[in-house]
């Protein structure tokens, strides 16, 4: 049996030998995270190669987790317990930051949505004002137009009647002067007729008179 374990030590130290060849550490297997400093510097205290262990310490080591108990590493354990509690602290931080960065990211993001919807709720308000704009010029444009086409046929209707009013006073005046002009030459006729008979009146009467004169001188 004690042949067969320094068979079994030498096969393993000869394989461990050509391993820490290749490995500086041990596979720590089941190491946790609270004591792996401490197997590693435990590991290296010790010339693996000069002092090999029996099999049964190696395979414990290997196999099942090793414990120092002495209080030679606390120190050490200690620091890299503060260590791990400061780079834990500075992870949770960073993780802290991380998470402020996003959320003031999200803020930002939400109020760039924000400004975004806004100014295309403006954009959009101002092309409804636009639009409305141009439909109330065409409105009014339209307005004006018939308001000016209406004023514009009234106002000839009115031209129309004032002119048809001028045009019939002409020719009322016109038949008027026209009326005076035969009445002012019938009276004008009438004056010549009667002063023509007249004349040839008197002319009768002074024949007449000369006539007797005549006879009476003779007689």
């Amino acid at each position: 049996m004690a042949k067969r374990d320094e068979v079994r030590a030498a096969s393993f130290s000869g394989s461990l030998s050509s391993a820490s060849s290749n490995f500086k550490l041990p596979l720590l297997l089941t190491a946790r995270p609270g004591n792996v400093g401490v197997q590693i510097d435990s590991h290296r205290a010790i010339d693996v190669l000069s002092h090999p262990r029996s099999v049964k310490f190696t395979s414990q080591f290997h196999e099942i987790m090793y414990e120092n108990g002495s209080l030679e590493n606390y120190p050490r354990v200690v620091e890299r317990t503060a260590q791990r509690a400061q780079l834990l602290e500075d992870k949770l931080d960073k993780l802290r930051a991380r998470e402020h960065y996003l959320l003031e990211d999200e803020a930002k993001r939400k109020q760039r949505r924000m400004q975004r919807d806004a100014a295309r709720q403006r954009r959009i308000w101002l092309m409804l004002q636009a639009a409305k704009r141009v439909d109330e010029r065409a409105r009014e444009t339209a307005a004006a137009i018939t308001v000016q086409r209406v004023i514009r046929g009234a106002l000839a209707r009115r031209v129309a009647r004032v002119l048809r009013q001028v045009r019939e006073t002409h020719e009322a005046a016109s038949m008027l002067q026209r009326a005076m002009q035969g009445y002012v030459a019938r009276q004008q006729l009438a004056l010549k007729r009667e002063r023509r008979a007249r004349e040839e009146e008197e002319c009768r009467e002074r024949s007449a008179s000369a006539s007797r004169t005549r006879c009476v001188c003779r007689g």
